[in-house]
């Protein structure tokens, strides 16, 4: 036999004994429940452990804590917009700075941490795995935001889990977080005192 013919009986004989094995799947991840951490324990009462083993382990390794009433804000974005939060839960900007809507109540969750929710909507502001806002009636870790400092003065905000930034659009609509970068203008916000 020559080599080429050794070749292909090798390859045939390889090909047989793969099929006869059974390869072990990988375990479905999204049905099994993380372990919980001291941090995730602390952040809601109302936080489940089924809620907090459905999204992914924070990309944020800061100790959450209690939460504390902050206060009254509005978040201007450098774009000219204030973040709300509507009455039927979708989250944009808008050019009026008395919206009812754009009052929202943060509340401090340690360092730098804190999460918001709409004063009118009664909801938090949230960011899931593709980056895209949302709010939820019980807030979970992707309610968490940081607060991190940019240029001139603005901050970013980047969701505790998921590690993407907050950023309005030039027509104040929100943009998707795997495409907002700390250092681009849809990133920069203010913290401007809300009325009571």
């Amino acid at each position: 036999m020559n080599r080429v013919s050794m070749l292909v009986l090798f390859v045939m004989a390889t090909l047989i004994r793969c099929r006869g094995t059974t390869i072990a799947r990988r375990p479905n991840m999204s049905k099994t429940p993380l372990p919980l951490r001291s941090s995730f324990q602390n952040i809601s009462t109302q936080a489940t452990v089924n809620e907090t083993s459905r999204v992914n382990r924070p990309c944020i390794q800061d100790t959450l804590l209690p939460p504390s009433f902050k206060g009254l804000r509005k978040i201007w974005s450098e774009h000219k917009y204030v973040l709300q939060i509507n009455a039927n839960g979708a989250v944009n900007g808008t050019s009026d700075m008395a919206s009812p809507y754009a009052q929202l109540e943060l509340e401090s969750l340690g360092k730098g941490l804190f999460r918001a929710k709409g004063v009118t909507a009664k909801r938090y502001l949230s960011m899931d795995r593709l980056g895209r806002l949302y709010t939820r009636k019980i807030p979970s870790l992707e309610s968490v935001f940081k607060k991190i400092p940019a240029d001139k003065g603005f901050v970013a905000y980047k969701n505790y889990v998921h590690c993407w930034y907050i950023g309005l659009k030039r027509n104040g609509q929100p943009k998707r977080g795997n495409r907002v970068h700390k250092d681009q203008h849809s990133a920069h916000f203010l913290e401007l005192q809300g009325s009571h």
